[in-house]
């Protein structure tokens, strides 16, 4: 009898301090639907896709399932503040099995044989039937590869070029490849990954009769920040750069060990806002800095003295969205425009380019994006040129999106326990 009366006065004590909890912070939940992802979620309830996963302490905000259940975050005033404290202090006095959530809900730890299963319930419904809920940290083989394929970029990129007052045309494609194993908390919603980057470029074409072709590679360590309403790409790599070409008797081959810096900005505040008009803004740098170069160089198999010409590059690039329209519930299209400024120190030239461009997301991810009628003007020499295409496919985007598609709307059958 005796044990009985602790049972429910222990149940009776959880049921009152959580719901204390639940008053001070005013939580609110919200369960996975199908065609749910986070930054859909945080977008229908104006908060920060981000500020969900820290709350609900999901490592990986790729991966949600039907029938979840996801505390979501209000906005704090000073009060609210200066009463976490007190809150912290009740939540101290919890039964052992349950660990505070923060401030907002109660992290309970379920026991299914040999798998520890977490989920996250609001204090009124325990211990009432738990919801059935997805294994997230498990160590099975589609886990593993669910959460290497999350953390896994790669793009694939081209474009076609023109001369505006010369015979000269040609073309390149490329591709970079991104995995960043490893993530930190920077605090103020903020996080960092890091891991390593792969680039490959290549491309051919001709200057009036002299006809060339060019590959580049590089490698080394990467870093992606994430803010609350921003993310910043940071690629550092080291390569080579092949150019081969020729024009009746002449022959030209130069091979340069390059150094390579490609930095990228977004900044969607206004997206977050559920802003149309100018709702995100791209930011694209790039340093190509040869380091030893070796060039030769012949006229009807007599050597020349090396040419000069390092191919020292920087180009800085921005792109403006204008407007988001959207096609379907999760399908947008986006156009916007491209201006950017850019130096070859090797030639000597600095060019400026303008011109239209367009992206369609998916899921609140960029799957394509293309530029087309691009002028670039050489400021201090010939050379101008239609860029008449130009872009890239996101399959690491198109991945994302399509598990976002593939999220069913839980059934009585899911959510029994």
């Amino acid at each position: 009898m005796r044990k009985i009366a602790v049972t429910i006065f222990m149940a009776m004590a959880f049921l009152l301090m959580s719901s204390a909890i639940m008053a001070e912070t005013g939580a609110r939940y919200y369960t996975v639907k199908k065609g749910d992802c986070l930054s859909v979620i945080g977008s229908k309830l104006c908060v920060s896709w981000r500020e969900i996963a820290r709350i609900n302490k999901i490592k990986n905000p790729d991966i949600i399932y039907p029938g979840q259940k996801f505390v979501i975050p209000e906005k704090i005033t000073k009060k609210q503040e200066q009463k976490k404290v007190q809150v912290k202090e009740i939540t101290k006095i919890l039964p052992v099995q349950t660990e505070p959530m923060l401030e907002k809900s109660i992290f309970v730890s379920l026991l299914d044989k040999s798998k520890k299963q977490k989920a996250v319930i609001p204090a009124e419904s325990v211990p009432s039937k738990i919801a059935k809920v997805e294994l997230l940290e498990g160590k099975d083989e589609k886990t593993e590869t669910t959460t290497f394929l999350n953390r896994f970029d790669f793009y694939l990129g081209g474009g076609a070029y023109e001369s505006v007052h010369e015979n000269a045309q040609g073309w390149y494609a490329w591709g970079k490849a991104r995995y960043r194993p490893f993530e930190f908390d920077l605090g103020d919603n903020s996080y960092a990954r890091v891991g390593i980057f792969a680039f490959g470029a290549l491309g051919e074409g001709n200057d009036r009769n002299y006809n060339y072709d060019w590959e580049k590679w590089a490698i080394g360590p990467t870093v992606k920040f994430l803010g609350s309403h921003w993310d910043s790409d940071l690629d550092v790599g080291f390569g080579k750069l092949y150019n081969k070409g020729g024009e009746d008797l002449y022959r030209s081959e130069q091979i340069d060990d390059i150094f390579l810096l490609s930095a990228h900005l977004n900044l969607y505040p206004r997206r977050d806002a559920k802003k149309k008009w100018f709702p995100k803004i791209d930011l694209n740098f790039e340093l190509t800095m040869p380091y030893s170069t070796r060039h030769e160089h012949t006229w009807n198999d007599q050597v020349l003295a090396s040419d000069s010409n390092d191919n020292r590059s920087i180009e800085l690039f921005l792109n403006q969205s204008i407007y988001d329209i959207d096609l379907e519930k999760h399908l947008r299209l986006t156009p916007g425009f491209n201006f950017g400024i850019g130096h070859n120190y090797g030639l000597d030239q600095s060019f400026y380019q303008l011109g239209p461009s367009a992206t369609l997301s998916w899921h609140n991810e960029d799957i394509i994006s293309i530029s087309f009628l691009n002028y670039r003007e050489m400021i201090n020499g010939d050379g101008d040129e239609w860029h008449w295409i130009g872009g890239y496919l996101n399959l690491g985007g198109i991945y994302k999106a399509y598990k976002a598609s593939r999220i069913k709307e839980a059934t009585e059958k899911d959510l029994k326990s």
